[in-house]
C-alpha cells in the first residue's frame, strides 16, 4: 500500500512538471533537465525493482543539481546524477 502511494506522489510531481513544460514561460533549460533526470530516476527504479521511496531524495538531488547548470556544463552534472544513480543501485545490492 505504501509503495502505490510512493508511485502517486512522484507521478503527481513528474507528470505535473512534465505538463507544464508545454507551457512557454515554463520551458526553460533547467527545468527541462530537471524532469529529463526524474525520468531517468523514474525509469531506473521501476526497472532494478528498488524502493520508490529512494526517489524521495533523488528527485530534489536532481532539481538542485540543474541549478548548478548556470555554472557547470550540462553534461558533467549529467554524469554526476548518473553516477549517484549507479551508487544507489550499487549499494542497495551490494
Amino acid at each position: 500500500m505504501l509503495n502505490i502511494i510512493g508511485w502517486i506522489v512522484v507521478m503527481f510531481f513528474a507528470l505535473g512538471w512534465t505538463l507544464g513544460m508545454t507551457k512557454p514561460y515554463y520551458a526553460t533549460t533547467i527545468n527541462l533537465r530537471i524532469v529529463t533526470w526524474w525520468w531517468i530516476a523514474i525509469g531506473m527504479v521501476f526497472f532494478t525493482k528498488i524502493s520508490v521511496f529512494h526517489l524521495f531524495y533523488l528527485m530534489p538531488i536532481a532539481a538542485i543539481l540543474s541549478l548548478l547548470g548556470i555554472a557547470f556544463p550540462a553534461i558533467i552534472l549529467t554524469i554526476v546524477y548518473c553516477g549517484l544513480l549507479y551508487g544507489v543501485y550499487y549499494f542497495l545490492n551490494a
